[in-house]
């Protein structure tokens, strides 16, 4: 993984404003929506490309992960268990899981996939989804070669408090990167 963070709805990447005890860096939001959650990755110690799986199909069977590993340790929304209830007429939220668990059980897969399958996939820097201050298009990070975005929106709000988001990515051959996380605080 080379970023992970937030972004303004118009895709202008934010900046920490500090760290918490355990060394994650804290996005603080004025609001619980209307923003963007970003990923962003590149080829590991295996040199294979980052694999795009955002949501895997596979219904009731816990080794059916998604590629991108995104979870939260608290709701998101409704918490609704609904797995990938993002579509009208019923939209629901996302299930918190325990922090940084990522063991095959039916739940913890049925909460990657629900919020994996929010998220899009950027593969070149040009249709980014996060700008610089000039609003050009880029990658948060030069070396990423693939992004992974989601808007945080009425359906999908962060609680008040902190909430941890932890993500970690697969390859293509099956290998999975360290995780990384970061702390969202709203008041």
């Amino acid at each position: 993984m080379t970023a992970l963070g937030l972004a303004d709805a118009g895709g202008l990447v934010n900046e920490p404003v500090g760290r918490d005890e355990a060394g994650r860096p804290i996005f603080t939001r004025t609001e619980e929506a209307g923003f963007i959650l970003f990923v962003e990755g590149r080829p590991g110690r295996s040199q294979l490309p980052v694999s795009t799986v955002v949501f895997n199909p596979k219904r009731g069977d816990p080794l059916a992960q998604p590629d991108l590993q995104i979870q939260v340790n608290r709701a998101l929304g409704d918490g609704s268990e609904a797995v990938c209830d993002a579509t009208y007429p019923r939209v629901g939220g996302v299930p918190g899981t325990l922090l940084g668990v990522f063991d095959p059980v039916q739940n913890v897969t049925d909460a990657l996939n629900d919020l994996g399958c929010r998220f899009r996939v950027f593969a070149e820097p040009d249709f980014a989804c996060t700008q610089d201050r000039g609003a050009n298009f880029v990658y948060r990070n030069p070396s990423s070669t693939v992004q992974f975005c989601t808007l945080i929106n009425d359906a999908l709000t962060f609680p008040p408090g902190e909430t941890i988001v932890t993500v970690r990515l697969r390859d293509i051959g099956g290998n999975v990167g360290e995780p990384a996380q970061i702390v969202v605080r709203v008041p």
